[in-house]
């Protein structure tokens, strides 16, 4: 037996003695099912944003901070809060910024796969060549000289493209869920991953979306977003939000969760 063996097995009797199969604890939000039974703290927070939601007109909300200090935890309790306490009169929808996708985009697919059954949702997904419920065709019908019924329909897949308008797109699919629900919520995660002067392009070019009729929580990192953009004067968010490091007994009060 070798040192990986010794290794592989002393790790196995650890987790037989505490009655477990792997290590119960998540390193991201994202792979944390039950979340509102372990998140702790950020009562003041937390507070703020859902003051802001009571408003009637929509808004844009940034929260910020150091990498691994719970953003993505933070928008993931509010829209699992609101979609239990709401249900169908909110429509929330979540997304990481992927490189090379501006906010727009990234927001027309977020609300697109939240809207399985809507023929135009899954259209646009489909035209981007985006997995969607509905499958995207393009037919082309050869007709005998005498009668329709003796023509051949050839049918080939639509070759993805991205959307040439997305704002407009983003409108038009946000008119079509606005009839179903009194309101929808976008959080887009991770605008920190982009290089900071493409984020503050980003932001730039996203000024009419965000002021528009959908409510949008934003996440990144201080270091990526240049700093006109976290005050209030600059107009581009009703509310900027940063997250400070938990104290220690809030910590050791999640752990044990």
């Amino acid at each position: 037996m070798n040192i990986i063996d010794n290794l592989l097995r002393d790790g196995d009797n650890l987790y037989d003695q505490w009655n477990l199969t792997d290590i119960p604890f998540a390193e991201s939000a994202e792979k944390l099912d039950r979340l509102a039974q372990v998140f702790t703290g950020r009562e003041a927070e937390l507070s703020q944003v859902v003051n802001l939601l009571r408003s009637r007109d929509a808004k844009s909300i940034l929260v910020y901070g150091w990498i691994g200090i719970g953003k993505t935890a933070f928008v993931r309790l509010l829209l699992e809060g609101l979609k239990r306490n709401l249900g169908d009169r909110v429509l929330t929808a979540r997304i990481k910024l992927e490189a090379n996708t501006d906010l727009s985009t990234a927001a027309l697919i977020a609300l697109a796969r939240e809207m399985p059954n809507d023929e135009w949702a899954q259209y646009q997904l489909n035209r981007m060549g985006l997995r969607s419920s509905l499958p995207l065709r393009s037919r082309k019908t050869t007709a005998g000289g005498k009668l329709i019924f003796e023509g051949t329909v050839e049918e080939s897949t639509v070759a993805p493209e991205a959307p040439q308008f997305p704002t407009l797109s983003f409108e038009d699919l946000l008119d079509r869920a606005l009839q179903k629900h009194e309101r929808v919520i976008i959080a887009i995660d991770d605008l920190d991953k982009q290089d900071p002067a493409r984020a503050r392009q980003l932001l730039l070019n996203a000024q009419g979306l965000l002021k528009g009729r959908a409510w949008f929580l934003l996440t990144g990192h201080p270091r990526g977003i240049t700093h006109d953009y976290l005050i209030s004067d600059r107009g581009l968010f009703d509310l900027s939000l940063k997250l400070e490091p938990l104290d220690p007994d809030t910590s050791y009060a999640m752990l044990v969760k």
